[in-house]
């Protein structure tokens, strides 16, 4: 068996063990749960009836006990409402005094269980509690009935969650519409109900949603008041006839249902989708300062609130101070103790509880965090099949209430295997003379919890380079070596905060603690509460003071776990020192150079110790060399001021080198160190890297110190690997053989102040790897320093480089061994002052492109620059060339009926005459295909004619495209071929015609496909023979991964027999049309691997602004339409649900605002957010959906060499909407991953001269 096979197989296995384990631990206990309630038989769970859901609702005491259950959800919900509306708009709109203390304050309800706090609120509320002592009434403010008390500690302990809910939804509203509303003369109240608050009602119903199915299933709460007739606490009391009896089934089954039910019907009315069309605001909306007046009732209605919420746990810590029977009528207690405290930690059955739910804590912790590894490494770093259900069940529990959880654990020890007669009898039990909860406990506590440590660890996970990992294993260790002694130590803070949250929450945990332990030496923390509360004399004062034990570490572990992840202590491992591996071509170890500190002290902070490795096969290359230019490139970027390198010696090799980088030697001990079986000498070398300023700037991690250096460096790599496909696979400017010439090309990167953090920047670009044919090339205004070593060209860039983005290359026509140079072609020379104008200008996103109308006018050559701004961190790698491209999408075939024209052209008359002079050579019924640029950007700014076609190609059928095929112009023998007339009728499809109402020959979207489905296609031999150059010349730049944006079903079969028989080693990721996604799977099996994958899909919602098909939410100023729709909203929907369901994204082709919002809708709808889909050609984007592609991770993909061919264009059909077109600025600004990433979906935007 291979290496791949074993891992796969290792993979797989963990993969079924894991949903094994959930399936029995997690959904087999809701299903017994389910199952109980139409058993016939209770005691073996046989049969089918609904006898028993019959019998509760027949019995009015259980319907007594669902209406009340009901009763306090609504109330509590309300309650919270009232509460948390009123503060979350004071704290969104406007600043007061203490307003940052009092919104940290008002979230410590949430560190004490509310069941706790019932002793506490009783005590200070009751009719002989600390109010009415103050007051001297006689007040029963909580009721007999106890429905209020349980109603007030509830919405007391829940109102943050919707709270926090408010303040973000607030914080996302565009305030534009309030100040149109005032403007159009509304008043606060009504531009408050008619504006703000339907805004917000979804993130108010998000919030409400989790504070009524809390509040409608609680249990500890109730129990504490004594309110028995509500629906958790029935189940309760009727546990312990579960064996027996199928009633508690039945009530448990109903609780389920009908938070289910409460929920969609709730969502049906209050969560409906009408206002997903707003989104977060495209500017922030300000703080208004209050008056002092104002201000100071701000401050009193929050420190009110908070006073009111910390009421609970005020009585609490008073109770558990007070002297049995001191605190009666009166204000305060009148004698105080510690003794209670004491008693709780040494008292025989408070110990024994307080020892029991540690030990269960730690060990449901321990569990979590070794699950919480394996589930986070089949999540993050394998491409299982099934790890999107892996990740659905460990969310799951945050779902289920927690007593139906419960439950189900008993119904589970009543079941095959763990009931009476069966293979695991008393492995778990609850119940019987012998019970045994503390497994179920654990397994309880831990799964309740997992959500937890999964997230935790993923989020870790993703933060780490597969790359560590890799580089251990090609040193030898073992893949459970790597993950042991690499990515574990690595992730730590993140297992260490999720432990810290499982183990926290696990000891105050409610529902299990209460109904799985039932012996008094088996009772966890919050069941020895209950039961210390029941008990006469000093109970209460004795669960008072556990309570507070409890609440002491629940804010502790809290606070530790916040203080860890706010360090970020897997930065401290995997961040403060770079670390750089060199393997070759085929992945073999070559070498690695690393950092570290050179003392523990802190004047050394600014000082780090350099050292090298380099296997036997790899010296004497330059790899060292190369590795140590890297590693001092980024330590000099991080802003150390002195390198030290330990060398043993004598080590001619070692020292040269180290020479060689600028070291100088300043030491040698004797003995120093031991090594391979002896003490060996050490010598020491030194290099001042900084400027030694006082005093030196701090220390920055490696990822702040590199974010903007490797995003410049992989747009270099990008950018460049972009145009060169295009114009290979295009076979322009020249012909098939057309290469760069490697002597002459040049290229100049992408540099983006305050789209990045500022900071000085160095660029180098070494002259022996990848990167020998490109050069850096900077043309700013600053000043820039320029270094020179033997492998590389340093550039040092100042943190005041303004944006530059320039393209050029150089070419050689090898066939004639023409030199094409910038005189004679006109491609070079208006590219760099056109594009360096236009990227100056996006750093300002209003009214920018107005101002560059002049400065494009009369420019006729479109650049071959494409920037994207990548929103959900697709994986490019700077070492690595990239393209994407439709490969192939125009093909020749001379033997076939085909014949290709594919030329850049100037002018109409240029293009004809190169059909007709193609035609002369070729059979009458060939058919000539030609594809050239847009006609607005021609000298002569024309189609041509039908009838100018047909002459030229003397009747064949000609299938012109222009507009990246979009549109065509055809003869007539190719109108006759589609069958297409002037009484055609093509859906989505525009048909241009002449004054006589013939056609012209012009064909635009879906009517241009109808022609071109018309058009033979070659065979596959040619195909191979095609696929194949287009491969060969790939390879021959460099490159090694290719994206194909609009794959056919046939190319991944052909790939995969091209890579078996070693004719290219090209990586590919394919993107097929929805219509050939079902062709394509049914061979995916055959061809795919992990060189050749099923990326995605791609389609097509609008056309171009050129053509007026471009989706628009308002017509366009000249035509007075809105384009042409490609897809409907449902048929969108369709499109995203398929793909979703095969696990793939979706590459959108929307230009226009109104294709943009159905996308971005689409993908809300079917939840289809974080996949990686993106939004190819984004030109105009409305101010409310900006936002929207950080909060759906939707990839905007900008081009902003569009403007060039599109400029005539936008000032015609758009002039009322210039500030709209290309948002760059402000989609880096709204929460994207800003970075440059390759958006060519070749031959989108062509370069002609």
């Amino acid at each position: 068996m291979s290496a791949k096979s074993l891992r796969n197989l290792i993979q797989y296995s963990i993969l079924l063990m894991l949903l094994t384990l959930l399936g029995l631990f997690l959904l087999y206990p809701i299903a017994l749960t389910v199952r109980g309630g139409f058993a016939e038989d209770p005691a073996t769970g046989t049969g089918w009836t609904l006898d028993h859901l019959r019998l509760v609702f027949e019995d009015p005491l259980q319907i007594t006990g669902l209406i009340n259950s009901l009763k306090i959800a609504i109330a509590v919900t309300t309650t919270c409402i009232i509460i948390s509306l009123p503060l979350a708009t004071l704290s969104a709109r406007f600043t007061f005094p203490g307003k940052k203390i009092l919104n940290a304050a008002i979230l410590v309800p949430l560190i004490l269980p509310p069941f706790v706090g019932a002793i506490g609120i009783s005590k200070l509320m009751g009719r002989e509690g600390a109010l009415n002592a103050m007051l001297g009434t006689d007040w029963d403010l909580l009721g007999n009935g106890k429905f209020w008390g349980v109603v007030i500690v509830e919405a007391l302990h829940l109102y943050p969650i919707i709270y926090l809910n408010t303040v973000a939804s607030l914080a996302n509203l565009d305030p534009a519409l309030d100040e149109s509303a005032e403007n159009l003369g509304a008043g606060g109240w009504k531009r408050f109900f008619k504006i703000t608050l339907p805004l917000i009602r979804p993130g108010l119903f998000a919030g409400s949603t989790i504070v009524f199915i809390w509040s409608f299933t609680e249990l500890g709460t109730p129990l504490m008041f004594d309110y028995s007739t509500v629906t958790p606490v029935q189940i309760f009391y009727g546990l312990k006839e579960v064996q027996n009896n199928a009633e508690p089934y039945a009530l448990t089954l109903v609780l389920l249902f009908s938070a289910i039910m409460i929920y969609i019907l709730g969502k049906l009315v209050f969560g409906r989708k009408g206002y997903a069309m707003y989104s977060k605001a495209s500017r922030a909306g300000g703080e208004t300062p209050l008056k002092p007046f104002w201000g100071f009732m701000a401050t009193i209605a929050f420190g009110a609130v908070t006073v009111l919420a910390l009421m609970p746990h005020i009585g609490v810590v008073l109770t558990s101070l007070a002297e049995p029977g001191s605190w009666y009528s009166s204000a305060l207690p009148e004698s105080l103790t510690f003794s209670h405290f004491e008693q709780a930690l040494t008292a025989g059955e408070s110990f024994n509880s307080i020892k029991n739910s540690l030990i269960l804590s730690l060990l449901a912790m321990i569990l979590n965090m070794g699950f919480g590894v394996l589930i986070g490494y089949i999540l993050v770093r394998t491409k299982v099949i099934g790890r999107g259900l892996l990740d659905s069940l460990c969310m799951l529990p945050l779902a289920v209430p927690g007593l139906v959880m419960a439950f189900g654990y008993v119904a589970m020890t009543l079941r095959f295997p763990f009931g009476a007669g069966d293979p695991l009898e008393g492995t778990l039990a609850v119940f019987g003379t012998d019970p045994n909860p503390f497994p179920l406990l654990i397994i309880a506590y831990a799964v309740r919890r997992l959500p937890y440590i999964v997230r935790s660890t993923v989020a870790g996970l993703e933060q780490t380079s597969g790359e560590l990992e890799e580089a251990a294993v090609n040193l030898g260790a073992t893949r459970v070596a790597a993950v042991r002694k690499v990515i574990i130590p690595l992730i730590m803070a993140n297992l260490i905060a999720g432990g810290l949250l499982v183990f926290s929450f696990s000891m105050l945990e409610v529902s299990d603690s209460l109904i799985l332990a039932q012996r008094s030496d088996h009772f966890p923390i919050t069941k020895m509460i209950y039961e210390f509360t029941n008990r006469l004399g000093d109970g209460q004062y004795i669960a008072s003071a556990m309570g507070v034990w409890g609440m002491t570490l629940l804010t502790v572990t809290l606070v530790g776990s916040s203080v860890m992840m706010g360090k970020k202590l897997g930065s401290i491992f995997r961040d403060k020192f770079p670390w750089y591996t060199a393997l070759n071509d085929d992945g073999d170890f070559l070498g690695f150079a690393k950092s570290g500190a050179w003392s523990p002290r802190g004047g050394y902070n600014w000082t780090a110790e350099i050292t090298i490795y380099l296997a036997d096969h790899a010296k004497g290359k330059g790899i060292g060399k190369a590795l140590y230019s890297k590693l001092l490139e980024t330590l000099k970027a991080q802003r150390f001021q002195v390198i030290v390198a330990g060398v043993a010696e004598p080590n001619p090799a070692s020292v040269k080198l180290h020479q060689s980088i600028g070291m100088e030697r300043t030491g040698y001990n004797k003995t120093m160190g031991y090594k391979h079986g002896e003490w060996i000498d050490v010598g020491y070398y030194q290099m001042i890297l900084g400027d030694l300023s006082n005093p030196p700037p701090p220390v920055l991690s490696v990822s702040e110190a590199l974010s903007t250096l490797d995003t410049l460096l992989r747009a270099t790599h990008i950018l460049r690997s972009a145009w060169t496909a295009t114009l290979l696979y295009d076979e322009s400017p020249f012909d098939t053989k057309c290469m760069i010439d490697p002597k002459t090309g040049s290229f100049i990167v992408a540099i983006m102040d305050d789209a990045l953090d500022a900071r000085d920047i160095t660029l180098a670009c070494p002259r022996d790897s990848f990167d020998s044919r490109v050069r850096i090339a900077v043309d700013l205004s600053n000043d820039v320093s320029e270094e020179q070593s033997d492998r590389f060209t340093a550039y040092h860039l100042p943190a005041t480089t303004p944006l530059l983005a320039v393209a050029t290359y150089e070419y050689a026509k090898l066939d004639s061994g023409e030199v094409v140079t910038p005189e004679n072609c006109p491609l070079v020379n208006p590219l760099v002052s056109v594009m360096g104008s236009l990227c100056k200008a996006l750093n300002s996103d209003r009214d920018r492109l107005s101002r560059l109308c002049e400065e494009l006018s009369g420019v006729e050559h479109e650049s071959p620059l494409a920037v994207g701004v990548d929103g959900t961190g697709i994986d490019i790698r700077a070492s690595f060339g990239l393209v994407r491209l439709k490969l192939p999408s125009m093909i020749s075939n001379p033997e076939s009926a085909l014949d290709s024209v594919n030329a850049l052209l100037e002018k109409c008359d240029a293009m004809i005459e190169a059909i007709a002079e193609h035609s002369q050579t070729h059979k009458p019924d060939q058919w000539v295909l030609a594809h050239s640029a847009r006609p607005e950007a021609w000298s002569d700014t024309r189609w041509p004619t039908r009838q100018e076609l047909d002459h030229a190609a003397d009747g064949r059928p000609v299938c012109a495209w222009c507009f990246d095929y979009h549109a065509l112009v055809a003869s007539s023998g190719a109108l006759e071929h589609a069958k297409i007339d002037q009484h055609t009728k093509i859906d989505r499809g525009i048909m241009e015609l002449a004054h006589d109402g013939t056609p012209t020959g012009v064909l635009y979207e879906l009517a241009a496909l109808r022609l071109w489905d018309c058009v033979p296609e070659p065979d596959a031999d040619a195909r191979k023979l095609l696929v194949l150059s287009a491969c060969t010349h790939l390879e021959a730049l460099g490159f090694n991964e290719v994206h194909d944006l609009k794959s056919q079903p046939w190319l991944g079969p052909l790939l995969a027999e091209l890579r078996d028989e070693g004719q290219t080693t090209l990586s590919f990721e394919l993107f097929p049309l929805i219509p050939d996604l079902e062709a394509t799977l049914a061979t995916r099996d055959q061809w795919e691997s992990d060189q050749l994958k099923l990326a995605g899909t791609k389609i097509f919602t609008d056309g171009t602004l050129n053509s007026r098909t471009a989706w628009m939410l308002d017509p366009y100023t000249d035509t007075k339409t809105t384009g042409t729709p490609m897809m409907t909203p449902s048929e969108i929907d369709d499109a995203m649900l398929l793909s979703k369901s095969h696990g793939l994204p979706v590459a959108a082709h929307a230009i226009g605002d109104g294709a943009v919002r159905a996308v971005l809708d689409s993908i809300e709808r079917t939840q289809s957010t974080n996949m990686g889909a993106r939004i190819e050609h984004l030109e105009l984007v409305h101010d409310e959906d900006i936002q929207r592609f950080a909060k759906l991770g939707v990839i905007a993909s900008v081009q902003p060499c569009h403007l060039l061919p599109d400029i005539e264009s936008l000032r015609a059909c758009l002039s009322d909407r210039l500030d709209r077109v290309l948002p760059l600025r402000s989609l880096l600004e709204s929460g994207l991953i800003a970075g440059l990433v390759a958006s060519r979906d070749a031959p989108t935007a062509r370069g002609y001269g």
